[in-house]
């Protein structure tokens, strides 16, 4: 990160009006890869990072389990619908 939490609490509306054109499009690019930074950090995961799979919550696993957990239930609801389970 390029700002320091401590540099980022001191920024408000009143002190970045009061910066140079100049200095505002420096702080602007500096909160832009801050940003980007972040938004990465956030995104990653067992797949597209070096974290381990089983580090991973179990939630967070990925869209394969969910879709066949989902398919289980809706062949599940279709079967008591049908009368197939009592």
């Amino acid at each position: 990160m390029t700002l320091s939490d401590h540099s980022l609490r001191q920024i408000d509306e009143e002190s970045i009006n009061s910066l140079p054109e100049d200095a505002v499009r420096t702080l602007a690019i500096k909160l832009l890869n801050d940003l980007k930074e972040a938004r990465e950090r956030l995104n990653r995961n067992s797949q597209n990072s070096p974290v381990p799979p089983g580090s991973e919550a179990p939630w967070d696993k990925g869209s394969k389990g969910r879709i066949r957990k989902m398919r289980t239930f809706a062949w599940w609801f279709e079967a008591m619908e049908a009368g197939m389970l009592e």
